[in-house]
């Protein structure tokens, strides 16, 4: 049986995976936030670079493609 599990909680982690600096693909976001060129925010993670896009994005994950250059964590 599967079961449906809400991400959206204030429990759930996000979770942040670069894989080398052509591709970030983020789990367990809630909001997008900011999309530029040169920068894209997600929640309270901003990832930095040139020619940044979305390549995929559902209510789980995003996949943000480009030369990336940093990412960044904002504690609020």
């Amino acid at each position: 049986m599967k079961k449906n599990i809400d991400s959206k909680t204030k429990n759930s982690k996000i979770k942040v995976v670069l894989y080398s600096n052509k591709r970030v693909v983020i789990t367990n976001y809630l909001a997008l936030k900011e999309i530029l060129e040169n920068e894209i925010k997600v929640d309270k993670i901003t990832i930095f670079g040139s020619n940044l896009k979305l390549k995929a994005m559902d209510n789980y994950m995003i996949e943000v493609v480009g030369e990336v250059e940093g990412v960044k964590y904002e504690e609020l």
